[in-house]
């Protein structure tokens, strides 16, 4: 088979599973012999994908997507891995609320299992817990790593059908997935561009598993664009910010960034290290946090300088310093006695449900906006608070030394008040419930040795017992299945 008779098939969309597997080969074989150079082998390739992928118009005409004709194309294609696109986690979780209300299929066990699992383990308005035993998984940034994690694994073997997800999915994650549903127009408050739309589109039909890729569309898709893009690197950091400018180390900077770079360094009562460690947050929101610091001690208003945990004012009173004046992700935390409230009861809750029950409120649709603020908080504690508190230290430090100690507490907040590095399992694939419940029976400080004690936790003396969904949570994360 020659390049053009492949364009033939290829064009006349003639591509059963043989028909694909002979193009590949016949690729590979001409461009080993040379006689097709690598643009056109590319290029022959790039037809083959787009020839195993047939888009459908599910909702012509229609104004807006409708929950009602998505029901009627998932019963249509009955349990085909099946990703449906949504523009943020508030979308998903509406979809998923009226999805649950339309669709009906053969109940599961084990996803009953696993819905009861996820309700009582993190809170049973999790709109989650109640989509799953319908077959039906959220999949966005707010979903815990770990039970993202696992829901992905299911949908590729193929015990969960359905998966609705943001662009946090379908931008990082390979999945097996048969049908493409794009049922929104925009990413976030932004409207679809042509890029991600065909990133999308390009997730339906993976090769040599489904041969043909379905993509469903209830919105017209977007208009070709241009865009481009400005790397710094390239111009010396010429038009860089002072905070980019600040951060690049100066052999990488053009003469005038190289001057810029000192001006800033120079006009600054912070010691040049700091500048460089914490430009991120902001050039000027640092020095501003520095004359606050000054001011406040003068004045003996010392409420921020402590040590410890901290209680719930001095950790209010820390945040207050940074909240306004640095520029970091507040992960949905509205104000600093919000992120002092959240960080109490997480470390004094005994489980994580225990800190769900605390702070959820309402049911239904009513309820997620709180529970995404739980893990929201979680996700932000991980790095991004851990972080501020350390830059607001060498900021005390500078002006006051040794009046404030928070690094015990970023610490504990960044491995969410677990022992040691327990909370790195999650990223592994281990719920923090499951760590919580064996946290006592492993190693804290190597997640490597508290993996390898997993595989074995059965055989510990005194270990609580554990359901079988969590049995195959841990084995699915070991690698033990």
């Amino acid at each position: 088979m020659n390049s053009n008779e492949i364009k033939d098939r290829l064009t006349a969309n003639a591509l059963d599973a043989e028909t694909a597997f002979e193009v590949c080969r016949s690729v590979a074989s001409m461009w080993h012999d040379g006689s097709v150079d690598l643009s056109t082998s590319l290029d022959l390739i790039v037809r083959l994908v787009a020839a195993r992928r047939e888009l459908i118009q599910a909702a012509p005409g229609a104004e807006g997507p409708d929950p009602s004709i998505l029901a009627d194309v998932l019963k249509d294609v009955h349990d085909e891995q099946t990703l449906i696109y949504v523009r943020s986690p508030r979308s998903a979780a509406q979809l998923a609320d009226a999805l649950i209300k339309l669709i009906s299929r053969q109940r599961n066990e084990y996803l009953d299992e696993f819905g009861s699992w996820l309700a009582e383990s993190f809170h049973p308005e999790w709109m989650l817990a109640k989509s799953v035993p319908l077959g039906l998984g959220i999949h966005h940034g707010r979903v815990p790593r770990s039970v993202g994690q696992y829901l992905v694994q299911l949908f590729n073997r193929g015990a969960l059908p359905f998966l609705i997800c943001t662009s946090t999915l379908i931008e990082g994650v390979n999945t097996a997935a048969k049908n493409v549903v794009i049922y929104d127009k925009y990413i976030s408050r932004s409207k679809l561009d042509r890029f991600t739309f065909d990133n999308i589109k390009g997730r339906a039909g993976r090769m040599f598993q489904h041969y043909i890729g379905r993509i469903f569309l209830f919105n017209p898709p977007p208009e070709d664009s241009e865009f481009g893009v400005d790397i710094p690197l390239f111009n010396g950091f010429e038009h860089a910010s002072d905070e980019l400018v600040v951060h690049v180390p100066a052999e990488s900077l053009s003469a005038s960034a190289r001057r810029r770079r000192e001006q800033v360094l120079r006009s600054s009562q912070l010691p040049p290290e700091i500048l460089e460690r914490w430009s991120r947050f902001g050039i000027e929101g640092l020095n501003a946090v520095r004359e606050d610091v000054e001011l406040k001690s003068d004045r003996g208003d010392d409420d921020f300088m402590w040590r410890g945990y901290g209680t719930y004012d001095e950790i209010e009173a820390a945040f207050e310093m940074v909240w306004t004046q640095l520029d970091f992700e507040k992960h949905g935390i509205r104000s600093p006695a919000q992120f002092a409230y959240f960080a109490s009861s997480l470390r004094q809750s005994r489980s994580l449900r225990q800190f769900f029950d605390k702070l959820v409120r309402g049911v239904g649709l009513s309820a997620q906006d709180s529970i995404d603020s739980c893990f929201n908080f979680l996700r932000g504690s991980e790095y991004t608070f851990p972080e501020v508190l350390r830059a607001l230290q060498d900021i005390v430090d500078v002006v006051v030394p040794d009046r404030a100690d928070y690094s015990f507490f970023a610490r504990s907040l960044q491995g969410w008040f677990l022992p040691g590095n327990l909370r790195t399992l999650d990223e592994f694939g281990i719920p923090l419930p499951i760590i919580q419940k064996i946290a006592d029976f492993l190693p804290h400080d190597d997640p490597d040795e508290a993996l390898a004690a997993i595989q074995n936790i059965s055989d510990f003396e005194g270990v609580p017992q554990l359901s079988r969904v969590e049995t195959r949570i841990l084995e699915s994360a070991t690698g033990s299945a």
